[in-house]
């Protein structure tokens, strides 16, 4: 602002232009005051004297010693002997109270030649701008100790999935450093499998298609192994409402999918063979109907009864018999393959659901089975006990039954099995596992 000043009344300076002088006194929150070489108040403007009870009159004319007090005009006597020196300076005062704060700065006034003839000075009030950015650092430092010390991984994700921040909570879950992972992106740690939708939701955030996503995922540690995390993100906007990164919060569950699986595994299998039960079984069996009438595969369903097991349980207690039932689990598991489905039924009634096997082989397969549970023998008091059995089958094509049909027709082929060799089943009463061998029994059907 270039101020063109003359003498007036007083030794006062007067604006040759009174609409200047008008627009001086209206400056909101500032005051402006301008002085000569001697350290002398020519002029003097601004709304924040009339919000101090001060007028224009009660600067100009008077040596700035005299009206600024002593211990203020300690600190601005060198600013303004800078001005008249021909340099800018600033700083920062407050009030005696504390109240306002207000920042000042002094710089020279030259005339048309460009001589050094004063200086101005300018005092801005500041102090709901500096309340503003002491709220805005405190709110950070609040955000970064939170960030920091979060029990949880947090991180910031930039557009492209790399991580920019990460906190100490997501490092250890991770088991990378911090200058590990901001060199990765969260698809290198991703299990295969979880990448193609993770990079979905990242796209559908940035899109605007939704506002955040929380879901459960699987990375892959620094150790190599799988971990399951739970995972919420959402993405932060610039003022265009532009995507300018991500905002993520990683949970650790671990643990929770453990017990959920366990409590799975307990809901569906048998506790003492560790065996499908009855329920998960017959729901794997409805699943492989709906495949064979869908999509023209295969199945047998084999029923498996061992025969005279109740004379184990009477003669040598319960605990063998439930030995003797693990044993022939673990031999039912060890003859089929990955896709086949073994389950216990109940008591000593035992399923075994084979996916697309030769259906001129079944009768074979039957008398494999048979001869495998053969092979089952526990130790009880060094007496060896054995386990025969019956088994029956059927074949399920795209015309399959429903479940308890295809069940109910298995049954009766065992049954009638075990019809067949009645007397081999009350030699094994008599002697607990010295039988005629699967095989020869299949011959004589």
């Amino acid at each position: 602002m270039s101020l063109s000043c003359s003498p007036g009344a007083g030794g006062r300076v007067t604006l040759r232009d009174a609409a200047a002088r008008s627009a001086l006194d209206a400056l909101p929150g500032a005051t402006v005051l301008v002085f000569d070489a001697e350290l002398r108040y020519l002029l003097c403007g601004g709304r924040a004297l009339g919000d101090h009870g001060l007028s224009p009159g009660d600067f100009e004319g008077r040596l700035c010693a005299e009206v600024v007090p002593p211990d203020r005009w300690a600190l601005f006597e060198p600013m303004y002997l800078a001005a008249l020196a021909g340099e800018a300076t600033s700083t920062e005062v407050s009030e005696p109270r504390g109240e306002r704060r207000y920042a000042i700065d002094i710089g020279p006034r030259r005339d048309s030649t460009g001589a050094i003839i004063g200086g101005v000075a300018v005092a801005r009030d500041v102090t709901a701008q500096r309340r503003a950015e002491g709220a805005l650092q405190q709110a950070e430092e609040l955000f970064e100790q939170a960030f920091a010390e979060a029990p949880i991984g947090m991180a910031l994700v930039n557009l492209d999935g790399r991580w920019m921040r990460v906190n100490r909570a997501l490092c250890e879950i991770t088991g990378y450093s911090a200058e590990e992972l901001t060199q990765k992106t969260f698809a290198d740690i991703s299990h295969p499998d979880d990448i193609e939708t993770g990079l979905a939701q990242r796209d559908r955030l940035a899109d605007g298609a939704a506002r955040t996503y929380h879901t459960d995922k699987r990375y892959i540690n620094k150790q190599g192994e799988e971990i399951w995390v739970n995972v919420s993100a959402s993405v932060v906007r610039d003022a265009a409402d532009r995507p300018s990164y991500f905002v993520t919060q990683v949970l650790d569950v671990s643990r929770q999918k453990r017990l959920e699986r366990d409590l799975r595994d307990l809901a569906d299998h048998d506790g003492l063979t560790g065996l499908p039960n009855r329920r998960y079984f017959e729901e794997a069996l409805a699943a492989q109907l709906g495949r064979c009438a869908r999509y023209g595969e295969t199945a047998a369903l084999l029923m498996l009864d061992l025969d005279g097991f109740k004379a184990v349980n009477d003669r040598f207690g319960h605990r063998a018999g439930d030995q003797l039932l693990a044993a022939v689990a673990d031999e039912i598991r060890r003859r089929i393959r990955g896709s086949d489905i073994a389950g216990r039924l109940g008591g000593d009634e035992f399923a075994v659901l084979l996916i697309n096997p030769p259906r001129d082989g079944i009768d074979e397969l039957t008398v494999e089975l048979a001869n495998a549970v053969a092979q089952a023998r526990i130790d009880v008091g060094g007496t060896s006990i054995g386990a025969a059995a019956s088994v029956g089958a059927t074949f399920i094509d795209e015309t399959g039954a429903d479940p308890a049909a295809a069940l109910a027709t298995a049954d009766r082929a065992m049954y009638a099995e075990k019809a067949r060799h009645a007397a081999a089943i009350h030699e094994y009463r008599q002697t607990w596992g010295v039988t005629p061998s699967a095989r020869s029994r299949a011959s004589a059907r």
